[in-house]
Formats: C-alpha cells, structure tokens, sequence
C-alpha cells in the first residue's frame, strides 16, 4: 500500500545503553501510544478504503487484552511483597508514604513503583528485554555484541532448540505490529517460523522463570496475532497483508534467563480464540452504563447517642496541649497559634513555665 504522509517526529536521542531494537519493537521503536498505552494507529484498509484509514485510533494492547480474564491473585500478592520489601530498603520512599495524604493517590502510586524497582521488580523484565533483543539480532543474521557465558548458553540453546525441531525463523516476519479492528486491539508478534512440514506458525519467545500460570494470555496473545488480516509499519505508514498460518496451532520458545535450556511448546490456538471472545465480551460488558437506576429514597435524621464502636473524641483543651508538649519550640509555636486569639491565660502561662522546668532537669 502507498504510504500516508505523516508529520516527522523530532530526532530520538542516541542511548549508546539502550538495548538494540528494530523498527517495530514493542517498545523501543516507533510506535505510537496515548497516554494510557494503547497502540494509536488507521484503521486497516478496506473495500471502501484500500489504502486503509488516515486518522488514528486507540486499540487496546494485546497483552491487556489477553490480561482481562486473568487470575491476577498470585501476581497481586507478588506485588505486594515487592512494595513491602522495597519499602525497606528506601527509607526515603518509606517517610515519602507516610507523609503523603491517602487521597493523594499519584504520589502514592509512584511511591509503590519505585518501591518494587527497589526490591528488584524489574531485573527479570530487563534481563528478558535482552535476550528478545540478543535472538532478534541473531535471526535477523546481524552483528552480535561480546556476550556474558549465560548469554551465549541461552543464545545457544534457542537456536539448538529451533535447529533440532527443524524450524525456521522467518527474517521479514520478526517483530511485527498487527492490528485487529474487529476487537479494537492491537499487538507485535515476535516471529513467524515456518514448521518442519512447511506451513507457518504464530511464534513468541518468553523468558519467565515459570509459564504454569500464563497459558491462558499466551494462547489469547498468539490467536490475536494469527487472526489478522494486516501488518502495519510505522516507520513507512504502509500496510501489508498477513501470511497464512496455522489456524490451530502455535509455537512458544520458552527461554528463561540464565539457565541455557530452551522448551518448545505447541499453543492450542482454538482455546485462545475462545478466550478471546470471552475476554471481549467481559470488557464489553465493563463498559455498561445505568445498571442500577435510583428510584426512591427516604432519609431519616440521626440523633441520641453515638453508634457503639464509634465513640465521640472531644478535641485538646489549650491546657492540654500545653501539658503534653515536649519542648520548647512546641510551646512556643502554642503561644504563636493562641495568643493572637486572646486565648493565652495565666493558667497556660504558668503551666507552660512548669514543662520548661520539667525540659531543664530531664
């Protein structure tokens, strides 16, 4: 298809740390997002617009997709242990907490993230964005950089892996956004390989320690991808059809970092897409305006005694607080704040001169 002209982005600058990533990664290249994550892309081409669309819709991402049925109760509990322990290991995060009212929920909610980047939240994520990175750069057939000993082991073992089931990684189908109108999402695949009897399959690397739990978003991710009409690429704007794969079946590399083993799994592409429907339609259903609709109320005027469980604290006589102080600035910022008032008496006088002597032989 003819490329759509867009507006040039400013020049990204050079991180002679970032790790190398292609034109279509999922986060490195240039793809475009609001500010809630979504992928912001046309609408794929059509009868009545062959060249697709030209102004930008929100799509969901396919991971948050695959998420939306999820059984997030061990991760939830992760998260919590990684606050906790992040929490102690930053004393300035744990001050920052307590200090911050609980409405204000930004300040909390970063306070969080940059608890759990401090227990360690995101080594595993990063050592995973380099190996995708590290086996992109060998399929592709490009220069590799000095590698660690784990490196070159699970470098080794993916490609032992693909070489002994007698796949092969298709180079122009590595790292690939699609986009899927007919549920409002959009991915980036990591590979189509093509099988030892010749047809295609969806194909992700995933480097989690443990997949037990994630099947579900796995099978739904890889039926996304497979049932995609078009490819989009951002840097030309253009589109191009998605090859035919197998409706059935997928493929995941499982490389987890560090231990230079690599597993091939088959991935049941019919459960996914049911999952996929599932997961739409609960989505769907999130949306739903006027489930409740009010029709009568009756109010009634609350009076006598308090609720049991919830005695009334009557607030500090001035007397009070001059007797709890425990030192001087106190004191003096209680003669600021009553004064003015008229409110300072000779008996706060002398009860005040009475902690100042109590100050001087403690």
């Amino acid at each position: 298809m003819p490329p759509r002209p867009r507006k040039a982005a400013p020049p990204a600058v050079a991180d002679p740390f970032a790790t190398p990533a292609s034109g279509n990664t999922k986060d490195g290249g240039p793809v475009r997002r609001d500010r809630y994550g979504r992928y912001m892309a046309p609408t794929p081409p059509t009868e009545a617009e062959p060249n697709g669309g030209f102004k930008d819709q929100p799509y969901t991402r396919a991971t948050t997709m695959a998420k939306t049925i999820s059984d997030t109760f061990a991760l939830d509990q992760w998260g919590n242990r990684m606050v906790a322990k992040g929490l102690t290991l930053r004393p300035d995060l744990r001050a920052l907490v307590a200090a911050t009212p609980f409405t204000d929920r930004d300040t909390l909610n970063k306070a969080c993230e940059d608890a759990k980047s401090a227990a360690g939240s995101k080594v595993s994520a990063n050592l995973g964005t380099a190996r995708h990175a590290l086996t992109e750069l060998a399929d592709r057939g490009q220069p590799l950089p000095p590698l660690e000993p784990a490196e070159q082991a699970d470098l080794s073992a993916y490609q032992a892996a693909l070489a002994e089931a007698g796949i092969k990684v298709l180079p122009q189908y590595i790292e690939r956004t699609v986009i899927r109108p007919d549920f409002g999402v959009a991915g980036t695949y990591d590979r189509i390989v093509e099988m030892p009897d010749g047809t295609r399959r969806i194909a992700d690397l995933k480097t989690g320690a443990d997949l037990s739990y994630g099947w579900s978003e796995i099978a739904i991710q890889e039926a996304i991808y497979q049932g995609a009409e078009w490819m989009y690429d951002y840097v030309t704007g253009t589109w191009e059809r998605m090859p035919e794969t197998d409706p059935a079946m997928g493929l995941v590399m499982h490389l987890p970092v560090g231990q230079g083993v690599c597993t091939l799994y088959h991935v049941n592409l019919a459960a996914g897409r049911a999952g996929l429907a599932l997961a739409h339609q609960v989505r769907a259903h999130r949306k739903l305006k006027n489930l409740a609709v009010p029709f009568g109320t009756a109010t009634v005027a609350i009076t006598g005694q308090a609720e049991v469980g919830t005695p009334t604290v009557a607030p500090a006589t001035p007397l009070q607080r001059v007797r709890a102080a425990t030192n001087k600035a106190t004191l003096a910022a209680l003669w600021e704040e009553l004064n003015p008032q008229g409110l300072w008496t000779g008996e706060l006088m002398a009860a005040a001169q009475d902690q100042l002597t109590k100050f001087a032989t403690t």
